[in-house]
């Protein structure tokens, strides 16, 4: 972290954090504790005034490890690895890719490009999910699920979903990654004679069994179905494309104070180890912004055109 006097009146704060110890969440957090700390020094008040947290990441670490010894957790193991047997060892590459196979060594470079759906279209997005008992994320699962089954025609076929809740309402206030990632496999056509009605009943079937028993971290499930000494080195385990949809409107980290106000200038994120990643974030006014990124070594940017073109 490092602070940079930019005016007689404006700093910047530069801040980097891996997400392996830092969630969207954590954020919020550190902030409450940077002003407290802030008022404390102000008021010329001990810092030990300042309340500690009750919990820090490293007591939910060892309830977590101590969780995966009882019978609900190794239920949820077993439901995983049931869930997971016999699964392609990588999904199709789509026809865009630069090269035939998979490069042997993790590939860092990524692309990054953003859209947005206006509110009057997720408006109307939203009132064909309420007549599916579905929600926005079901139909974009789908709608994900559809444009990578017409480029590869896998009907087994694997979509990462970025579990954001945190997993006990003790660790609300915890600074770390608490998000877990779970694995949805779908096993259906999708082909143009498919109803897409069906694609979403189908996607909201599958997450909802998922999030039944999203109580084991995707560590423990990659460790159970491919075992830690199989791990490929060149992409990710399980599934190689994911999926993140994100309710929490604006930014969660400005801050008005009686002596300053605090916002974000710019807000950079690294590539994400997926070859292709669709993130939707829904906004204060209900429009849908997206953010989609890809492998540069193995696809080009033209990959986004399409998807662009089924929503």
């Amino acid at each position: 972290m490092t602070l940079v006097r930019t005016s007689e009146t404006e700093y910047f704060v530069i801040f980097i954090a891996h997400h392996i110890c830092f969630d969207r969440a954590s954020f919020t957090i550190l902030s409450d504790d940077w002003m407290d700390l802030y008022d404390a020094i102000r008021s010329s008040r001990d810092l030990d005034t300042v309340p500690s947290p009750p919990i820090i990441f490293a007591d939910f670490a060892q309830w977590h490890n101590t969780l995966l010894k009882f019978p609900p957790a190794l239920a949820n193991l077993d439901f995983w690895t049931q869930e997971l047997t016999n699964l392609p060892t990588a999904g199709t590459l789509l026809p865009f890719a630069q090269r035939k196979t998979r490069p042997s060594t993790w590939q860092t470079h990524r692309r990054h490009f953003t859209n947005q759906l206006p509110s009057k279209f997720s408006k109307r997005l939203k009132r064909i999910c309420a007549h599916l008992s579905s929600t926005p994320f079901h139909f974009l699962l789908a709608a994900w699920r559809a444009y990578l089954f017409r480029h590869t025609a896998d009907k087994d076929f694997t979509i990462l979903m970025l579990e954001g809740n945190r997993p006990h309402p003790d660790v609300e206030s915890v600074i770390g990654c608490l998000a877990n990632v779970l694995p949805l496999r779908f096993n259906n056509d999708c082909s143009l004679q498919t109803p897409f009605e069906d694609v979403i009943t189908s996607a909201r079937d599958l997450t909802l069994e998922a999030l039944e028993h999203a109580e084991v971290s995707f560590d423990d499930i990659v460790d159970r179905v491919v075992g830690k000494e199989n791990r490929p080195e060149g992409y990710m385990p399980l599934g190689q494309v994911v999926i993140n949809f994100q309710m929490h409107g604006g930014a969660p980290w400005e801050y008005r104070h009686a002596d300053f106000e605090v916002g974000v200038h710019r807000l950079y994120n690294i590539g994400h180890p997926c070859e292709l990643v669709l993130e939707v974030v829904e906004g204060g006014e209900g429009e849908f912004g997206f953010f989609m990124q890809h492998c540069s070594a193995l696809y080009p940017d033209e990959i986004w055109i399409g998807f662009g073109r089924v929503l």
